[in-house]
């Protein structure tokens, strides 16, 4: 049990807005013509370089071929259907897609799915923008959503996902309470006791930590601590987690001769908001 004067902060990690994101972007070049769009601009360049620029524009979703030195570019929403009659088989499209390969695929990937969804990450306004190219009856149908992290949280990418991440107080009157119970107050939020995965990650939990602190302490307790995932086994550095997704305690910054314990039953907590090292506590 954790002394009075101290007051407790959980990390919680929402699922509910968790999202696939597979490697790098790529071009897909299929025929077509644009169809239904409300807006776009050209660009004189070759096709070559209009591939490249569109590729390496957060913004940009699908170029169109008008000329071998002109392209039309649109950007997220802007385009909604793409003619791939019979009609529009001379004209040439490229769209943007995630791709976990260094070479083109040996079939069209529309051949096992009738979507495809591309998600980027947009870190100045943390969303996470999801375009899905659909394909049927001659036409390539484009949707697009916006997904948002929850007020005070904050979105991260963990290889293949997106989270969001954020600390929250344990509800008044109790301020100070246990692992188990932020547990459980995580999956209540439909999220999950998580850690840092990465020193971005790391970082902002830190940083969130000591503006709390500053600005949010309630009843201005001496400490102001926060629990994380991980619970102790037998034996050193070995901890059953809840979240599968931070690579263990591979992103934890261990306080001097910590951890303490190599029994079972010990939690992870950070013992200070000012500091920036990680401990163990029954």
């Amino acid at each position: 049990m954790f002394h009075s004067s101290m007051s407790l902060v959980f990390l919680l990690i929402l699922l509910l807005f968790v999202k696939k994101v597979f490697g790098d972007s790529s071009m897909m070049i299929i025929s077509g013509k644009p169809k239904d769009f409300t807006d776009s601009y050209k660009i004189l360049e070759s096709w070559d370089n209009c591939l490249r620029i569109c590729r390496n524009d957060s913004n940009c979703v699908m170029i169109y071929k008008i000329s071998d030195t002109l392209c039309e570019v649109f950007q997220f929403g802007e385009i909604t259907s793409v003619d791939r009659s019979s009609l529009a088989s001379d004209g040439v499209i490229a769209f943007k897609v995630k791709s976990s390969f260094d070479q083109c695929p040996s079939d069209n990937p529309f051949y096992s799915s009738k979507s495809i969804s591309y998600l980027n990450l947009n870190e100045t306004e943390n969303e996470l923008y999801n375009t899905t190219y659909t394909y049927s009856n001659g036409s390539l149908d484009i949707q697009y959503s916006i997904t948002k992290c929850p007020n005070d949280t904050q979105i991260f990418i963990r290889e293949q996902l997106a989270v969001c991440i954020g600390l929250f107080y344990f509800p008044s009157p109790n301020l100070c309470n246990n692992q188990p119970k932020a547990s459980a107050l995580c999956k209540e939020n439909n999220g999950t006791l998580t850690g840092p995965a990465n020193s971005n990650e790391y970082a902002y939990i830190q940083a969130q930590s000591q503006a709390s602190y500053n600005t949010s302490n309630p009843g201005k307790y001496s400490y102001l601590t926060y629990w994380i995932d991980g619970v102790s086994l037998s034996g050193k550095y070995n901890y059953a987690f809840e979240d599968p997704t931070h690579n263990g305690i591979a992103n934890y910054v261990w306080a001097e001769n910590c951890p303490l314990y190599q029994s079972a039953g010990y939690c992870l907590y950070n013992p200070n908001a000012k500091g920036y090292y990680i401990s163990d506590i029954e």
